[in-house]
């Protein structure tokens, strides 16, 4: 089984490393996924909204068929809505996937992505309004 965790430049930090622990745990003690995979466009390290500098396991073009796939939220999704690779993955995961999770504003890129038709779907409060008002 493998568990993707999705990152992109100013991904929320708390956003993924939390999911993180969790699965970790799921792994090493109940039977969870045997590969944890840190996945970002290139493959490359990507710095986070508050500094992390994080490691890629893995870029789109490398990343095995996913199992889970967990899009975290931040300011960063503000972007990657319009990054039209980082969407086409996400796409191409879910096919295969047995879950798409999303954490706060990672429900953009779910929207972004199809995946929400004829979903009800949440996010931080603060940044719906804000997402609503910017298309205004």
């Amino acid at each position: 089984m493998n568990f993707g965790f999705l990152i992109f430049p100013d991904v929320e930090e708390l956003d993924f490393i939390g999911p993180w622990e969790i699965v970790g745990m799921w792994s090493k003690h109940f039977g969870g996924p045997a590969q944890n995979l840190i996945v970002s466009q290139t493959g490359e390290a990507v710095h986070c909204a508050k500094g992390l500098k994080v490691a890629a396991d893995c870029s789109f073009d490398t990343c095995p068929p996913l199992d889970y796939l967990l899009i975290p939220g931040g300011q960063g999704t503000r972007q990657e809505v319009n990054n039209a690779e980082l969407i086409a993955f996400v796409q191409r995961q879910a096919a295969v996937c047995r879950q798409v999770l999303s954490v706060c504003t990672g429900a953009f890129i779910l929207q972004a992505a199809g995946l929400l038709r004829g979903k009800k779907a949440t996010t931080h409060w603060r940044s719906w309004i804000d997402c609503a008002n910017s298309r205004m």
